[in-house]
């Protein structure tokens, strides 16, 4: 019940972070209690406990994300043809309606059944893991521990003098993600043992790690800039409790300094797009900038 619970929190908080611009409220509080319902009907049925993927929920949701991109022209002092081209990816609207959730669920109902249910036996291991590795892959670029690990083995000539990174000493970069990994690390080496199934107590536990230690050994202006909020929506907040209460009166939008930051300069990350570079559309939104230096 706890790996649910815990399941639950991020389904509903990913597949409605602060980069997708969704309008209408989330039902939080009453999907938990459908999700309690119907769990105990099935435990009592013996059937199988109905969850929230966390890869296919966030994925979901930007599959309903409508994109846009405008490209930012940057002149340099080599002339017309070596301007350099930055191509901007904003997101407008999410399609928001019932209908792909509800074919969806009628398809999960469809997979436990007799024929299909056998048919799933017979699907070996690694198309399993290929499922779960071309999700993944479409979040690696855009994964706040590599951004930052990249930072620290780039040359200082290679980062721009107003990225908010750098206001943070290296070393205390390095422990902010010494402690991400092995947060990561713990939780898969004990996947592979017989206490297989505490792992969502592992982290349950970094909740009151982040909440009492992390503040030990960071200033509140480098967490300001490291760390950040999953969902910033005011809407998304209101079905949640509302508006969460930063440390030391600190407001919402003074944090994700980093994040903000990259969104300005490439846009918001999409999650299918993954490392693929498209052909820009003729019909994109020209932005003239003139900036001079390095993208």
């Amino acid at each position: 019940m706890l790996l649910f619970y815990y399941v639950h929190n991020v389904s509903c908080i990913t597949a409605q972070a602060r980069q997708h611009p969704l309008k209408k409220p989330g039902g939080f509080h009453w999907d938990f209690f459908l999700l309690g319902c119907t769990t105990f009907l099935s435990g009592i049925l013996g059937l199988p406990m109905p969850n929230g993927l966390v890869p296919q929920a966030p994925v979901h949701t930007d599959s309903l994300t409508i994109y846009e991109t405008d490209l930012q022209i940057i002149p340099t002092s080599g002339g017309e043809d070596q301007e350099i081209r930055r191509p901007i990816v904003r997101a407008t609207a999410v399609v928001e309606q019932r209908v792909s959730q509800f074919l969806m669920g009628l398809g999960l109902v469809g997979t436990v059944t007799g024929p299909l249910l056998v048919v799933l036996h017979l699907m070996p291991a690694a198309v399993s893991a290929a499922v779960f590795f071309v999700v993944g892959w479409g979040s690696i670029e855009s994964n706040g521990i590599l951004q930052k690990f990249i930072y620290l083995q780039s040359e200082q000539r290679f980062i721009q003098r107003d990225e908010p990174i750098i206001q943070v000493r290296r070393r205390k970069v390095f422990l902010y993600i010494a402690l991400q990994f092995v947060g990561v690390a713990a939780c898969v080496a004990i996947s592979h043992t017989i206490a297989a199934i505490g792992f969502p107590v592992l982290i349950i536990l970094m909740i009151p790690l982040r909440i009492l230690v992390v503040p030990r050994w960071f200033t509140l202006k480098e967490l300001q800039i490291l760390d950040d909020f999953t969902t910033t929506n005011k809407t998304i907040l209101a079905s949640l409790g509302g508006k969460p209460i930063p440390p030391e009166d600190s407001k919402v939008e003074d944090w994700g300094l980093e994040r903000r930051e990259s969104e300005a300069r490439h846009g918001v990350p999409r999650q299918r797009a993954g490392s693929l570079h498209r052909k820009i559309p003729s019909e994109v939104t020209i932005t003239l900038s003139w900036e001079s230096g390095l993208p």
